[in-house]
């Protein structure tokens, strides 16, 4: 379809008409923002006041900011704060108190407010509400400060008709009214988070007062799908106060972790009073009850499918009381502990059995004897779920010391001495000290070909890693390696491998009991070690070294299983494998006197090549992570050696630091040139007993030829006398 103007007179008058509407339609909008910024407002209360919200009005979409070290001090039926038609944020950095009755410290009327209480609000008058949410939905609450009310009927937090709401609560929630003044009251409050790191503590020397409690006074629908993770702890010390009341709330889910203890006359840690189904209650903290008739659980006629998860380590003690109706315990997979339950009316009581490895359970009757069917009406429950706990430290950081064992291995023939020992101190902090002593020496040097040379070493080397634990690792090495030197135009160098085998005494620790258990074993390793130097000579007397270096090795180790009394750990069979690479600079002084002084210093990265170790304990799978992953480690050192004609002399110190693991070696060496004394030493005394000896003949011969001599001169004697 097209538009036709009759003459152009028409077609200016509707464009002029077109543009006034433009400009009315700008003015609207404009109008609208500059409204909705109007009635938008910030406050902030920066001095004290004894009106509601420092005279301010919070009615949608404004702030108020209470400043630290101020006060809100109301009386009569007035808030400290009171806010209302939504999207509010409310700070409080200062404090807030009330004295009337009906005074709450803050009501929050509307919905989607941030409210972040850091200061304290405190409420002395009857039903004075610590937080009040009155029909309000998709508040964000973050409350670190104390909330604290004194009066009867007076909840820390009153939830009225109130959805998705958030609230954090790291401050302590305290009431000591002498009624009805609970930690949390939910009157038809639905699909509420609360995530309670604080304490709640109520008195109620009178009447109940709960810490929790789930109700519907408007329309019996009830308080349902509530989520409360409760990390901190509820203390209850008068009679009739529980921690959790069901009087009318389904599909609610506890998550404690915290601890429960009250001291009253029916003080139930939680009690399922009437029309609450489908509850879940996950356990891994700790329900102590010690009033008369005070249960953990407490059961009334018509609450069923509920659900009690026990995880973890969870301690209980007292009784629980199902009342004969349909309640679920579900066992989880990471139960660690032993338990005992003692359980009336359980005969609707069902398990679900969700243990791992070795764990079980079985159902007892009142004396103790096995009732499998659960047919006798109380019993116990008896768990056996607990693990082996070990720390398996001596496995986590087994590849560190095999590094550090081949590490000073490989130093010690680096020297091109013919004989060193060395002795190595190191210390993780909290975790373990390792000493490792050693000696290390050559046999006779093969003969020079071209630029390469090879000789032949043995060594011994001794272990001995104590955990702070109780833990222990010792092994005793021997050694065989040759070591090549090459020398290429400006560059030295040189290749190590080495085999060994390793008499192993590892101790293991089961933390639970305290008790060790030993295993001897042997395995065998492997190792090769490159290294590449430059040396730049600055002078006569002194030069630089620049020398990088790596090391692989291998450790092959035998699985192995030990018996403790609470089960058995087996640790599968490994073969380790450890990569070091490093770079160090190294200055060489010489002196008149002939002593030479070299200090060092360089880097290395350290790291696991192998897969962590598999360890079974009790039937369950326990990884145990290598801890040397990836880690740089730095040292310095010195060296002072001497040589001259008849004796070759040399010491060295270095001290090293590995991510934590303190380490100082010491290390000293006697060269050829003195043990060729000492054979030397040994030739000649060799020779002089051979010439003592030989001297010994010719005096034997010596004696025998006067002999032979007196005995003619006597023959020729008697020969003459014949004659005459």
């Amino acid at each position: 379809m097209q538009l036709r103007w009759k003459n152009e007179e028409s077609f200016t008058t509707q464009v002029e008409y077109l543009a006034s509407m433009k400009k009315l339609l700008g003015i609207v909008v404009l109008g609208f923002f500059l409204s909705a910024n109007l009635l938008a407002d910030d406050y902030t209360i920066s001095d004290n006041s004894t009106s509601t919200n420092g005279g301010n009005t919070i009615d949608g979409s404004d702030s108020l900011t209470l400043n630290s070290g101020v006060t809100i001090t109301t009386s009569g039926a007035n808030e400290g704060i009171d806010a209302s038609g939504g999207s509010n944020t409310i700070n409080q950095l200062g404090n807030i108190s009330t004295s009337g009755t009906g005074g709450y410290g803050i009501r929050l009327q509307g919905d989607s407010n941030t409210l972040d209480v850091l200061g304290t609000i405190t409420t002395s008058g009857a039903q004075g509400f610590g937080i009040f949410l009155s029909s309000s939905d998709s508040n964000t609450i973050t409350q670190s400060g104390k909330v604290k009310t004194t009066s009867h009927t007076s909840r820390l937090y009153m939830m009225q008709n109130s959805e998705n709401n958030n609230i954090t609560q790291s401050g302590d929630l305290e009431s000591t009214g002498v009624k009805y003044s609970h930690g949390y009251y939910l009157d038809n409050a639905d699909s509420n988070t609360i995530t309670q790191t604080g304490n709640i503590t109520t008195a109620g020397s009178t009447q109940r007062s709960h810490g929790y409690f789930f109700d519907d006074v408007s329309d019996a629908s009830g308080s349902d799908n509530n989520t409360i993770t409760q990390k901190g702890d509820i203390t209850l010390t008068e009679n009739n106060n529980k921690a959790y009341y069901f009087e009318l709330g389904d599909s609610n889910s506890i998550t404690q972790s915290g601890n429960i203890t009250t001291s009253g006359t029916n003080g139930h840690g939680y009690h399922f009073f009437s029309n609450s189904d489908n509850n879940t209650i996950t356990l891994t903290g700790a329900i102590s009850v010690s009033g008369t008739n005070a249960k953990v659980i407490k059961v009334e006629s018509g609450n069923d499918n509920n659900t009690l998860v026990l995880s973890e380590e969870p301690t209980i003690t007292g009784s629980l009381d199902l009342g004969s109706e349909d309640f679920i315990i579900s066992l989880s997979c990471n139960l660690k502990k032993d338990l005992t339950i003692e359980i009336e009316n359980k005969t609707n009581m069902s398990v679900t059995d969700n243990l791992c490895g070795n764990d079980r359970y079985e159902i007892l009757d009142s004396s103790s004897n096995a009732d499998a069917d659960n047919s006798e009406t109380d019993g116990y429950l008896r768990i056996y779920g607990e693990d082996l706990d070990i720390n398996s430290h001596n496995k986590k950081y087994r590849t560190e010391i095999f590094l550090s064992k081949l590490k000073n291995i490989f130093n010690a023939v680096s020297n091109d001495k013919e004989q060193i020992v060395f002795d190595t101190n190191q210390k993780r902090n909290g975790i373990y000290k390792n000493d490792l002593s050693g000696v290390v020496g050559y046999f006779n040097q093969n003969e020079t070909i071209e630029n390469t040379s090879k000789s032949l070493f043995m060594g011994y080397a001794k272990q001995n890693a104590t955990f702070d634990n109780g833990e222990f690792s010792g092994t005793k090495n021997m050694v065989l390696g040759y070591k090549q030197d090459i020398e290429v135009k400006k560059f030295k160098g040189s290749i190590i491998p080495i085999v060994g085998i390793s008499y192993n005494n590892f101790k293991d620790l089961e933390t639970e009991a305290n008790q060790i258990k030993e295993e001897k074993h042997y395995s065998q390793f492997a190792g090769i070690n490159f290294m590449v130097e430059k040396q730049k000579i600055i002078n006569e007397n002194n030069s630089l070294t620049l020398e990088i270096q790596s090391t692989f090795g291998i450790h092959r180790l035998p699985k192995y299983v030990t018996n403790f009394t609470e089960g058995d750990l087996s640790v599968d069979d490994a073969i380790d494998q450890v990569l070091r690479v490093g770079f160090s600079a190294k200055y060489s002084k010489i002196f008149k006197n002939g002593f030479v002084l070299e200090p060092y210093a360089g880097l290395s990265y350290n790291n696991t090549l192998s897969n962590d170790v598999e360890i079974i304990a009790d039937g369950e799978n326990k990884e145990a992570g290598h801890v040397m992953n990836g880690v740089l480690a730095k040292h310095a050192g010195l060296s002072l050696t001497k040589h001259t004609d008849n004796i070759s002399f040399s010491f060295n110190f270095e001290h090293g630091d590995q991510n934590g693991l303190k380490e100082n070696t010491f290390g000293i060496s006697f060269s050829k040139k003195f043990q060729k004394i000492i054979k030397e030493n040994n030739k000649l005394k060799k020779l002089a007993k051979d010439v003592l000896k030989e001297n010994a003949v010719k005096d034997d011969l010596i004696i025998q030829l006067i002999k032979e001599n007196q005995k003619l001169k006597t023959e020729n004697k008697i020969f003459k006398k014949k004659l005459d």
